[in-house]
């Protein structure tokens, strides 16, 4: 991993690559670890994060390593959610696999359907959030995808606390109104 972060032109940021993975790649092993409960998994896990980041080193939103370490923490937090939610795809598909009994099968369909609603109505919300304007939609991704605190995103978007509860709470208003509209938007 060090060959591929010395191998960036610009210093400043390959300095600063080098900061991120000696200074917080065992704080990120530990965030991991924390959702995948598997030190192998953990590992690649922010293998493949930092990874992702020397590959494209403009995404370095600061001048410092402290200030970049919230961002490398995000896309740990989300590759772990990631992983997690293939884990529990295999999973569900290995339960459902090898059923004899009529009744059983039966019961699953309604599982399964009911399964179905819940990801149309989740693709829904999806697609609402997505609609978002981007000031909006930052800080909601911020807050539910990426669990951090009003604190935190208020570091990582550059405004004052009160602005990202602001920004939460109008773009919550938004998807409510647009979910209770439904179909009315679409024609």
């Amino acid at each position: 991993m060090l060959l591929l972060i010395l191998s960036i032109a610009d210093a400043e940021k390959r300095d600063i690559l080098i900061e991120l993975y000696m200074g917080y790649r065992v704080k990120g092993l530990v965030t991991a670890f924390h959702f995948v409960q598997n030190h192998y998994t953990a590992e690649e896990i922010v293998e493949d994060a930092y990874h992702e980041i020397i590959m494209n080193p403009d995404a370095l939103q600061f001048d410092t390593a402290e200030r970049n370490w919230p961002y490398i923490e995000v896309i740990i937090k989300n590759k772990c959610k990631n992983h997690l939610r293939k884990e529990n795809r295999i999973q569900f598909f290995n339960d459902y696999s090898g059923f004899e009994d009529n009744e059983q099968i039966q019961h699953n369909d309604l599982d399964i359907a009911e399964l179905l609603s819940r990801r149309e109505l989740f693709e829904k919300a999806v697609n609402a959030i997505l609609a978002l304007p981007d000031i909006y939609k930052d800080a909601i991704l911020l807050r539910y995808d990426n669990e951090l605190s009003n604190q935190e995103i208020s570091m990582l978007l550059g405004i004052s606390s009160s602005a990202v509860r602001v920004r939460i709470h109008r773009a919550l208003a938004m998807l409510q109104a647009q979910l209770k509209g439904g179909d009315d938007n679409a024609a």
